[in-house]
């Protein structure tokens, strides 16, 4: 919003931490010093360019002019100048003068008739964005999520920079171009190994067949018939967490739920390099929870499968749970095909 020093750092999702520090943006940012900040400029009033209805309000001042950018710079000469109107063609009658300031109390919808002689562009007076760009020249991975953080630094003895909420609020998330693994063109599939829910939030432990990205999705449901939805559907909502191996189990939490009330979960698996998992395998991750009416001190927890030492023929599940405070925890196993069709039984 105005002149300054600005910071602008890239950190690799699968790695990040926490949000990076003023001063370790700064350190090791690419930076803009004298960056220029907001400047004044002039917008259309109106959905047209040229008008015959001249604003029908008190004039803050009237000049005749050379041209519309000399209009404009009267106006900017005067703090209290808000909008003009210029007469690209005609005059205005009365006082000869084809330039007319106002402040910032004008309605744009009050007009005046319409001169047929005349043709006039309403500009008002707005603080525009100056847009500039950091290049990053370092050597960033093909296929990889990235997030970006910027800071700024006001020049001087000051010292007057971003908080850690506004540097948080600058965070923009894009993937590189190209592919770690081009040659691979399976799509990604979703295990759900299983979840918890509270009052307003379920917790999905899943798993994805190649290192990505899980989104899950829910959809309150009144039927008894599961509910199709996209990948698309499902992104949209931002529910996510990284996979950094296939097959490692990982938590998405979704949250801004009602209370005590059933939801279809859908999980899609995206890929390094913005594969998607395709739609039959979107559907086979559907699953009926129901949030809860009380209160639940499950935090976290990870779920691993595989054979049992004693006897392989038989599978064995392993849930590791993180307590928000002291206590005893239940765990139980159900089929797939129930809780698809039914939800979680009240046990």
């Amino acid at each position: 919003d105005r002149t300054a020093n600005v910071y602008c750092g890239v950190v690799d999702v699968r790695y990040e931490l926490r949000v990076p520090t003023h001063n370790e943006l700064k350190s090791w940012g690419v930076q803009s010093l004298g960056m220029q900040g907001a400047a004044f400029g002039y917008q259309t009033v109106g959905d047209t360019e040229f008008t015959q209805q001249e604003i029908d309000y008190p004039a803050l001042l009237r000049l005749d002019v050379g041209d519309l950018e000399e209009c404009q710079t009267e106006c900017s000469n005067i703090p209290e100048c808000a909008a003009i109107v210029w007469w690209a063609a005609g005059f205005d009658i009365v006082t000869s003068t084809n330039c007319k300031l106002m402040n910032a109390s004008f309605n744009a919808s009050l007009r005046l008739p319409g001169n047929n002689f005349a043709s006039l562009q309403l500009k008002e007076r707005v603080l525009v964005p100056t847009v500039s760009t950091l290049t990053y020249s370092g050597m960033l991975l093909p296929g990889t999520l990235y997030n970006v953080y910027c800071t700024a630094e006001e020049p001087g003895v000051n010292g007057l920079h971003s908080n850690m909420s506004t540097i948080t609020a600058t965070r923009v998330t894009q993937r590189t171009e190209g592919c770690t693994d081009c040659g691979s063109t399976d799509p990604p599939a979703v295990a759900m190994l299983g979840g918890w829910a509270k009052q307003n939030q379920l917790g999905v432990v899943a798993a994805a067949s190649r290192t990505g990205r899980i989104f899950c999705h829910t959809l309150q449901i009144n039927g008894t018939e599961p509910v199709t939805v996209t990948a698309q559907m499902i992104q949209e909502d931002g529910f996510s967490n990284l996979a950094t191996v296939g097959g490692q189990s990982i938590v998405i939490i979704i949250t801004g739920l009602a209370t005590y009330t059933q939801y279809q979960v859908a999980c899609v698996a995206e890929a390094d390099g913005g594969l998607l998992s395709i739609q039959e395998q979107i559907d086979v991750t559907r699953r009926r929870l129901n949030t809860s009416d009380g209160e639940v001190t499950i935090g976290g927890m990870s779920i691993t499968r595989g054979e049992s030492k004693e006897d392989p023929q038989f599978h064995v599940m392993t849930s590791s749970v993180q307590a928000t405070r002291l206590g005893y925890f239940f765990c139980q196993v159900f089929p797939s095909d129930s809780i698809v069709s039914s939800g979680v039984p009240d046990v």
